[in-house]
């Protein structure tokens, strides 16, 4: 969604704001972190505290751009109003009427708050990948231990 506006905004040759460009930026390394985690963590579990700061890091990245787009939190999108037309419907030999809506929504304000509110989400799961990182590092650190502890107390005849 931030590439819409980003793309609208080149376009016009004009400059992305900064509330903007900066989600865009931390959600573009974001999802380049994800995918490199999870294509190289099955390789080197090893690297479970590197992984868990790394998360905490983006965490921080995320509240600082959630923060730098909360100005969108108080817009109103979408309006309603009433229309001059009515609706109407029968079932089963009931008549049922009432008045009609018209619902506008404004697709550039909506797509912003719907990323802002995405930029919120992640700040709730990154920690929560970084714990799960950082808990999957101490049992495979248990793991390896344990079986090293259980060859070196082995006793040959």
């Amino acid at each position: 969604m931030l590439a819409w506006f980003v793309n609208a905004y080149n376009s016009f040759n004009a400059l992305t704001p900064t509330s903007i460009l900066v989600l865009f930026v931390v959600s573009v390394v974001a999802l380049a972190w994800c995918l490199l985690t999870v294509f190289f963590y099955p390789c080197h579990p090893t690297t479970t505290r590197l992984i868990a700061l790394v998360d905490v890091l983006l965490l921080g990245a995320f509240i600082a751009a959630v923060y730098y787009l909360s100005d969108i939190r108080n817009a109103d999108c979408t309006s309603v109003s009433r229309s001059s037309s009515a609706w109407s419907g029968s079932a089963l030999g009931f008549t049922v009427s009432g008045p009609g809506f018209d619902v506008s929504t404004d697709k550039g304000c909506a797509m912003l708050k719907a990323s802002w509110a995405f930029g919120i989400m992640c700040c709730l799961v990154f920690p929560v990948s970084a714990l799960a990182a950082l808990h999957c590092g101490d049992e495979a650190y248990r793991r390896q231990h344990s079986r090293r502890a259980s060859y070196s107390h082995r006793v040959y005849v």
